[in-house]
């Protein structure tokens, strides 16, 4: 993903959509991982910011958001 971000940089930093579509999946590939997705998150709310960006960013940034998004996955 960081190799196709690079290559692609801006074209996907050119539209809020696709910021918020590129970062979620990689914020995603994160959360598999194990590791917390706060500069995804961070990224989507500085080109998207939304209150619902904003808390998502908030709870990666308390470390929460990886629960958050697990849950969500499994439903």
């Amino acid at each position: 993903m960081e190799m196709l971000f690079e290559k692609h940089k801006d074209a996907i930093l050119s539209d809020p959509e696709t910021v918020e579509s590129f970062f979620k999946k990689k914020a995603s590939f994160v959360c598999k991982t194990g590791k917390n997705p706060k500069e995804e998150m961070k990224i989507i709310f500085k080109y998207n910011p939304t209150a619902v960006n904003f808390i998502k960013y908030l709870l990666a940034a308390l470390g929460l958001y990886k629960y958050f998004f697990n849950i969500k996955q499994k439903f």
